[in-house]
């Protein structure tokens, strides 16, 4: 996962996680909101289920890069997580049964530690090194201002993908059709739907989305449109 978009920092740290003496099998997570701590953090509760047991998951979204947040590898299960202290690992905290700073070399990059930190950790990783031969344990991770784990009523924009739809973390469905939001403090009324196709072409609507949160919909269109310059972060509340 990482927010490099199409340049070519992501090949090259895949290269150096081919180093590795085991064949290793590469699935991107593209991160579309660059520097998105919240973003990021969201994108990584939502797919951790759904990959296979023994997978390794490295994380480049890291404003911080160069400074003195640390690089953290976590566990939780059987899954590892190299990742920037800096908030994402947040909505997990609960769930990582162990957790090791890993050590900055003095001749790595001051902007480029995906190559020179990371990855290095993920080939090892890949090779069978536990991660306490890496670095120490720590018993605390950063934690993010926001909340970005499912909240019941009050949330905030946690992605807005391709299509313009935004997502929220508001796990709430209501049992009305017609519904209350503020959206940056702007009241909207807008209709609950099931699918998509129940709304009109163009037209705004609200739904249950695949993550089981609240996400404001265009049937046809993109969402984005209705609100103004809307972000993530953004507060969303379910009056």
């Amino acid at each position: 996962m990482s927010d490099f978009a199409n340049d070519y920092y992501h090949g090259v740290m895949k290269g150096v996680i081919c180093q590795s003496s085991e064949p290793v099998q590469f699935v991107d997570l593209p991160i579309h909101h660059p520097q998105s701590i919240i973003n990021a953090g969201w994108i990584l509760l939502n797919s951790l289920p759904y990959f296979p047991e023994n997978s390794v998951f490295l994380i480049v979204v890291d404003p911080g890069v160069g400074t003195e947040r640390a690089i953290l590898s976590a566990r939780i299960g059987n899954k590892w997580i190299v990742v920037p202290d800096n908030g994402i690992l947040s909505p997990l905290q609960g769930k990582i049964d162990e957790i090791y700073r890993i050590p900055v070399a003095s001749n790595s990059s001051h902007t480029f530690h995906g190559r020179d930190v990371f990855s290095p950790a993920v080939r090892a990783i890949v090779d069978g090194i536990h991660p306490s031969k890496l670095g120490l344990p720590i018993k605390a991770i950063y934690t993010a201002s926001d909340n970005i784990g499912p909240q019941e009523e009050s949330g905030i924009v946690v992605d807005i993908d391709s299509f313009g739809n935004i997502i929220t973390n508001i796990t709430t469905k209501p049992q009305k059709s017609e519904l209350d939001i503020s959206v940056n403090g702007k009241k909207y009324d807008i209709r609950l739907v099931d699918t998509f196709s129940d709304l009109e072409d163009q037209n705004l609507g609200v739904l249950l989305g695949s993550c089981n949160t609240l996400e404001l919909v265009v049937n046809q269109g993109s969402a984005v449109q209705y609100f103004n310059e809307i972000k993530i972060g953004d507060p969303v509340i379910l009056q």
